[in-house]
């Protein structure tokens, strides 16, 4: 009871010191270092309260102070260093910051985007450090795994490999998520197959075309076209062949038209056309002089399949 009374004026006393230094701040000039050493109190102070508590801290708290703390350090004069190559200076990430995040089990993409680098940057100076993802994990054999997993099953039988590492987290066992799945199936075999039957997932239509000139996608490109630049491009479904790309000073459907003949001229009649709905695409008929292509442009059109694996034309543009 005194060690919940003590966390609770420990807290407190955090959340006036806080405030405190919040009006030093906003009242005038402050010192940087004072700003970003008391910073770093304040986080030890968290993950002490964090660990006394068994409380998990919202990691935006932890964030913000970290912020302050690499904005405050990074008012600090530093004098001028030499670099052995061309390139700027590395960015200053201080050692004890990355190694609390990390230890924290935030992962390298929500650490980049704290300190505004890229998730390359952070892997690299984890490494510089000698801080490894795997040093969160705890050291449990698979024989204490299962004991842990197979108690946990027996008061929620229907849980997945996700409750189930939320689970153990709260435990403070954390293990690779390959591990955790392995272990389910050595306790609960029958219950990872029925949970994989019920998932439903959805089988997509595989996309497919009997064979070269059965089906040409159409369709254009229109970020230029403020430039007066507009590319039209045609391909072939089954080859992916592009039958025609064209740029023209305007999206009307007769310069479409043009480029859609010239092509069919070169590669041969074929059987159906998959058009992207656009305005370029709706020409009524096609002319006169062309009675082998003289048919409605959009009487038999066929739609593309809705499948991811279908070729869509903006890839080839």
């Amino acid at each position: 009871m005194m060690m919940m009374e003590d966390l609770h004026e420990l807290s407190r006393e955090l959340v006036r010191d806080v405030l405190d230094l919040a009006e030093d701040v906003e009242a005038g000039p402050a010192d940087p270092e004072h700003v970003a050493s008391k910073a770093e109190e304040f986080i030890e102070v968290l993950g002490v309260i964090s660990a006394l508590s068994d409380q998990d801290i919202d990691y935006r708290v932890t964030a913000n102070l970290e912020e302050v703390v690499h904005r405050f350090s990074g008012t600090r004069e530093h004098q001028a260093q030499h670099t052995q190559g061309p390139g700027r200076l590395a960015f200053d990430i201080p050692s004890a910051v990355l190694e609390h995040q990390v230890l924290s089990g935030l992962p390298a993409g929500q650490i980049a985007a704290m300190f505004g680098v890229s998730k390359r940057t952070i892997r690299r100076r984890m490494k510089q450090n000698g801080l490894r993802k795997t040093d969160l994990y705890s050291a449990v054999s698979d024989d204490e795994l299962d004991r842990i997993v197979s108690e946990i099953h027996r008061r929620h039988p229907n849980t997945g490999y996700k409750l189930m590492r939320g689970h153990l987290n709260a435990r403070g066992v954390r293990v690779p998520i390959s591990r955790l799945q392995e272990s389910l199936r050595r306790v609960d075999a029958e219950g990872v197959y029925m949970r994989r039957l019920r998932l439903r997932v959805l089988r997509r239509r595989q996309y497919s075309v009997p064979g070269p000139n059965s089906l040409w996608h159409i369709d254009g490109h229109h970020k230029l076209i403020r430039w007066r630049f507009v590319v039209h491009g045609g391909v072939d479904g089954f080859s992916r062949l592009v039958v025609y790309l064209t740029v023209a000073g305007n999206n009307r459907a007769q310069t479409v038209l043009q480029s859609f003949i010239a092509a069919a001229e070169q590669y041969g009649c074929h059987q159906g056309y998959g058009l992207i709905k656009g305005g370029e695409c709706r020409c009524s008929r096609i002319h006169d002089q062309k009675q082998r292509y003289r048919q409605e442009f959009t009487h038999h059109r066929q739609k593309c399949p809705q499948s991811a694996n279908r070729e869509d034309v903006e890839r080839c543009l």
